[in-house]
């Protein structure tokens, strides 16, 4: 028996750089930090050959093929495991919609427990390289690839994808400071409004994504600034972090328009009015999870204005796809 657990993640800025329409010719950068809420993959061998995946669903087939779990189906044929194994998926959250990236944590955990049955501690770079080719190439999701290097390295990062297809991952953690780090998880507020099918949203992004590399040009534009910002000794107001991750959301807005709604757009004002600094949708938008920017003191003020949505506490977390038992 083998248990994978695996890091979802929340974007501050560069979101959509990451798409290879837009890096490969501009390069790509996003800074990311994975949380401690997971998607679990157990495996195991199954008694008398056949394979059976539990999730929302139970299927029992005799070969991969036959699989209607897509994500399921092609790990298994990547990885040339073609009978007698049990898969069971669980999340800590709504898998779908989310905007935590959990398609591709999926991607990266279920590699990272098949790779360990077949005897394999498969290492972070190359565990992220397959579960793009997994999602991105072979079953042609229109996403980009910054979800598969979060899930497989963990951590508070600088992603940057540049044109050649080469990726470096740069822990922000560095001795002495992480006090705005710190900062940044007791301010970061996490909101549930509704699950929504993002596909419709990143195809929406992608259509015509050559006519929109001037707004991603000023959504990358943002990355450099927050980094230095961490890095910085200088006590820059709050407000200046705030900004920059409300300026990522109307860059991703002006990109892509379904990505909000009239009643999104009252949200925003009313935290705003309550004492928030800022503040996006995660992921593609359009549903899923509201990150809120706001200090500790205001925080009481912004969870009565978004009274109707579920308010998710969490941390942030340091590690990433990692087995957790093996037997």
């Amino acid at each position: 028996m083998i248990i994978s657990r695996t890091p979802l993640r929340i974007s501050f800025c560069g979101g959509g750089t990451d798409f290879e329409d837009y890096y490969k010719i501009n390069g790509g950068e996003v800074i990311s930090t994975t949380i401690d809420k997971y998607i679990y993959v157990g495996v195991n061998r199954m008694f008398g050959g056949g394979i059976r995946v539990r999730y929302t669903q139970n299927e029992t087939v005799s070969s991969p093929e036959q699989l209607n779990h897509n994500i399921v189906r092609s790990a298994l044929i990547m990885t040339g495991i073609n009978r007698a194994i049990e898969v069971e998926i669980t999340s800590d959250i709504p898998s779908q919609g989310s905007g935590l990236g959990s398609s591709s944590a999926l991607c990266v955990g279920l590699l990272k427990a098949l790779y360990r049955f077949k005897g394999y501690d498969i290492p972070a770079d190359e565990l992220a390289e397959k579960a793009v080719r997994l999602e991105v190439e072979i079953l042609k999701a229109p996403i980009g690839i910054q979800d598969h290097y979060a899930a497989a390295y963990g951590g508070f990062n600088h992603l940057a994808f540049y044109p050649s297809g080469g990726v470096e991952v740069e822990n922000l953690y560095r001795d002495g400071m992480g006090n705005k780090i710190k900062w940044l998880q007791d301010s970061t507020m996490l909101f549930y409004l509704h699950g929504r099918d993002s596909n419709e949203i990143l195809r929406e992004f992608k259509s015509g994504i050559k006519e929109k590399w001037e707004t991603l040009d000023k959504q990358k534009s943002l990355v450099l600034p927050f980094k230095r910002w961490i890095h910085s000794f200088a006590k820059n107001p709050p407000e200046y972090v705030g900004k920059l991750i409300s300026d990522s959301w109307l860059y991703k807005k002006e990109i892509t328009p379904s990505a909000t709604s009239p009643l999104i757009d009252q949200m925003f004002v009313d935290f705003m009015g309550r004492g928030a600094l800022g503040g996006k949708l995660c992921g593609a938008g359009g549903g899923g999870f509201l990150m809120v920017l706001c200090e500790e003191k205001n925080q009481e003020d912004v969870i009565v204005s978004l009274k109707d949505c579920l308010h998710l506490k969490f941390n942030f977390e340091r590690k990433g796809a990692e087995i957790i038992y093996a037997d």
